[in-house]
């Protein structure tokens, strides 16, 4: 019976988070893809991931934010709080060749790395929840400029 209480109750959390990201839905609108996944139109350079970290960028800087924590407000509402886990300023970036001879960390910071590849393009490295690795490849630092993204067990 303690088992199945525990089960229960591991269920009603994840149905909890999953209720309060749909509830800030609004914030981080997404579109169906052209393959049927997400397109959100939030500025974000990983516009098409359902991915544990959302990157912004301003085409000098990047803000990467991430779910901190959930609590349940005063009404039983369960609430995702999310924040900026790490913030890369143009300096830190102009810092690193564009193109160095190795692989160059610029920041990390809150579970998130962002290197600058030899080949110019930026690679970003967050952990997640569940122990696996995220990984966003992207040339450039807007959105729309295209990217690769996978996740590492």
């Amino acid at each position: 019976m303690n088992i199945r209480m525990n089960r229960k109750s591991t269920l009603l959390i994840l149905v909890g988070l999953m209720v309060s990201l749909m509830a800030v839905a609004p914030v981080f609108a997404a579109e169906a893809t052209e393959d049927g996944g997400p397109h959100f139109d939030d500025g974000r350079i990983n516009n098409s991931d359902a991915s544990p970290v959302v990157v912004y960028g301003d085409g000098e800087s990047l803000e990467i934010w991430a779910p901190l924590y959930s609590f349940t407000d005063d009404d039983g509402n369960t609430v995702l709080h999310t924040d900026v886990v790490l913030t890369v300023s143009a300096e830190e970036i102009a810092a690193v060749p564009s193109e160095p001879e190795e692989n160059t960390l610029i920041a990390s910071g809150g579970g998130v790395s962002v290197y600058r590849l030899t080949s110019g393009e930026f690679q970003l490295i967050a952990s997640t929840y569940n122990g696996e690795t995220y990984v966003l490849v992207f040339p450039e630092l807007t959105p729309n400029g295209g990217y690769d993204s996978w996740f590492v067990k």
